[in-house]
């Protein structure tokens, strides 16, 4: 894989309009908290983003806002190399649950359960070396809780992890004399992972 740092970014009303939102709305260039009260929850669930590659590592989550603290949000990080997927013995594709209309935001999230990477409270600016998978996609909460609305300014996702900042890879397991009475056999446990993907989304820009 190439190392060279890359990234996607949503900055614009095109881009956030490619996911799905709830008690927010698209003010300029902006995702920005709207409800009746001045306090509430926020939701934001982003478009897929496609590495064009499987098993690609994801470097790191960078979330711009305005009149929020850090301290306010909430970030679910879902990732897979594959977008069909089967749930309660149906048939889903990630692209078509995020843009149905007829599927309630906690349902597409409870949909998405099986592919979840990694939580991030409290921080607008979090390490994605455990996220793997050629999609990633993410899920927004944002407390807004003053008399100026909350607003998202831009969202920017970089890859991949450098080769040195990856998690180290699991040994391997040694292998004892059978001679030895004392030997010991040593098993390593696979992780299961998400049913594979199948989309193609357009290429990461270049820093």
């Amino acid at each position: 894989m190439n190392n060279k740092l890359k990234y996607f970014i949503l900055n614009n009303a095109y881009e956030f309009r490619r996911g799905k939102a709830e008690n927010m709305t698209v003010d300029g260039d902006c995702l920005r908290f709207e409800s009746e009260g001045l306090s509430g929850l926020g939701k934001y669930l982003t478009r897929v983003f496609d590495s064009g590659e499987r098993g690609t590592i994801w470097h790191r989550l960078l979330i711009n806002t305005e009149n929020c603290q850090a301290s306010e949000l909430r970030v679910t990080v879902y990732a897979a190399d594959e977008l069909d997927f089967m749930f309660d013995g149906r048939d889903y594709d990630v692209d078509g649950v995020i843009h149905d209309e007829s599927i309630p935001l906690n349902k597409k999230l409870e949909l998405f359960e099986a592919f979840e990477k990694k939580q991030v409270k409290g921080a607008a600016d979090a390490l994605l070396h455990e996220v793997e998978g050629r999609y990633l996609w993410i899920y927004t909460e944002v407390f807004a809780v003053s008399d100026k609305p909350a607003t998202i300014k831009d969202i920017r996702i970089y890859l991949p992890a450098a080769r040195a900042d990856r998690r180290p890879k699991q040994p391997k397991p040694k292998r004892f004399s059978t001679a030895d009475p004392t030997s010991l056999s040593v098993s390593m446990k696979t992780s299961k992972k998400p049913t594979p993907f199948k989309k193609n989304s357009a290429s990461p820009s270049s820093p």
